[in-house]
Order: C-alpha cells, then sequence, then structure tokens
C-alpha cells in the first residue's frame, strides 16, 4: 500500500467517525424526549462502539503513515 492510499484511507475513517458520532448523538438526543428510550440508546451505543473500533484503526493507519514516511526518506 502506498502512502497516498493509507492517507486516503484515514481521511475516510475519519470522516466516517464524524458522521457516527453525530448519529449517535442525536439518537441520544431523541431518547432523551422519547418514550422509546431503551432502543435509541442501544441504537447510540452501537453508533459509538463502531467509532471507537474505526479510532483504533485509525492508530494502526498513523503507524503504517509514520513507516512509509521513514522508508520514503530513507
Amino acid at each position: 500500500m502506498n502512502l497516498l492510499t493509507v492517507k486516503r484511507k484515514k481521511k475516510c475513517l475519519e470522516i466516517d467517525i464524524i458522521t457516527l458520532e453525530a448519529a449517535a448523538d442525536e439518537k441520544a438526543d431523541n431518547a432523551e424526549k422519547s418514550r422509546d428510550i431503551k432502543k435509541l440508546l442501544i441504537e447510540s451505543n452501537a453508533l459509538r462502539r463502531v467509532a471507537r473500533a474505526k479510532k483504533t484503526e485509525i492508530t494502526e493507519i498513523d503507524e503504517q503513515i509514520a513507516k512509509l514516511e521513514k522508508l520514503l526518506k530513507q
């Protein structure tokens, strides 16, 4: 995988995380206003779990970027 591809993947993951967290916040807000609190909180928590997994993936990608940049400097 080349550096540009890895950086693009990271950017896509960052956008996904922002979208997931916004959706989770919306679900939590709706849960406060709704009678279906349990369902909305479960959905909100599921979105947050996916966002956390993607953050972990970004950490791994950052490591790949660092390795690729180091190789390019040699």
